[in-house]
């Protein structure tokens, strides 16, 4: 409540930027959500006690737009648990988390939003994508990957998310923030994002805005490729990312037959994307640490950098 009196008007996007030592790209990313056409939203920056010119960058727009808010954490808690703590900030109806190396076209916020309030029955809006490289140029588009997430059913769109091989880019869309506060957010291991993306497609159904108005930046510092940033507690990830499908599908689903097909799925979930091998190699890999190399090796090698993508060739750029 403001000072003389009146209720303080919430705006309708929370945007979360979780980060740690992101100068590298921080300032173009701020500059692009601060950018949009749409405007009434937040950004809340959550630093990760970053060493290098983050909380300065972050401070600078700050200083510039009302919007922008700075939160720091006095040690470090992880990349997980940052995604988290920004989301327990946020004031808005809808939320969207925003890496801080990607980029949105100014008209991003504005249809995403649109397309959730025009399908009441939605969860979560985002659009297609554009691969960007470090000097913002375009090399490669995916169009989001999980068709059926955007079914009716339930059981159709769990399948869809748990048993494809999608990118999980739909983890920086716009959702519902109702939605997300009954979900179990990002747990810590690799791959949470899949189970939570999985856990928001049984509360409802995604849509996606037909143009690629999200650039997500491909490069060598990206936290993906920083497995200790995601370093598994409790178990092997792949049974520790099966344990939460299984407790999302207990939790939200209560018709008995979409129950059971959801189990099916996950029954199925063994034979696909070589989970049952990957479990093998994770025991091998807990015993013998080096080995995690050579699982990526042979993943690269089989499957090459997100397959999901379709390259530009270095003439079409």
């Amino acid at each position: 409540m403001h000072a003389g009196g009146k209720l303080e008007q919430l705006p309708c996007v929370s945007i979360g930027v979780p980060v740690r030592n992101g100068e590298a790209y921080l300032d173009r990313a701020l500059a692009s959500l601060l950018a949009q056409d749409f405007t009434d939203f937040e950004v809340l920056i959550c630093d990760n006690v970053s060493t290098d010119r983050t909380v300065a960058i972050a401070d600078a727009w700050a200083a510039k737009d009302s919007r922008v808010k700075v939160f720091r954490n006095e040690v470090n808690i992880g990349a997980e648990r940052n995604f988290s703590r920004v989301f327990t900030l946020a004031r808005g109806r809808y939320f969207r988390w925003a890496a801080h190396d990607d980029l949105i076209d100014p008209q991003y916020l504005g249809r995403c939003v649109a397309a959730l309030e025009s399908a009441p029955d939605a969860v979560l809006s985002n659009s297609w994508v554009n691969i960007i490289d470090d000097q913002d140029r375009v090399i490669g588009f995916y169009d989001g990957g999980v068709a059926g997430a955007y079914s009716t059913d339930i059981a159709e769109r769990f399948a869809a998310l748990v048993l494809s091989r999608h990118l999980c880019t739909d983890l920086f869309g716009v959702i519902r923030t109702d939605a997300l506060r009954k979900t179990q957010l990002l747990g810590p291991y690799f791959g949470a994002d899949r189970a939570l993306l999985a856990e928001l497609g049984l509360l409802g159904r995604f849509v996606h805005v037909p143009a690629p108005l999200f650039s997500n930046r491909e490069h060598s510092g990206r936290s993906s490729r920083s497995l200790g940033l995601w370093r598994t507690e409790g178990g092997l990830p792949s049974l520790v990312l099966l344990s939460d499908y299984q407790h999302a599908v207990s939790t939200h689903v209560s018709d008995r037959r979409t129950r059971l097909a959801c189990r099916v799925t996950l029954l199925r979930w063994w034979a696909s994307n070589w989970n049952f091998a990957r479990v093998i190699a994770e025991m091998i890999t807990r015993v013998h640490p080096p080995f995690e190399k050579v699982v990526h090796r042979l993943k690269l090698r089989f499957y090459g950098s997100m397959p999901q993508v379709q390259w530009l060739s270095s003439r079409d750029r």
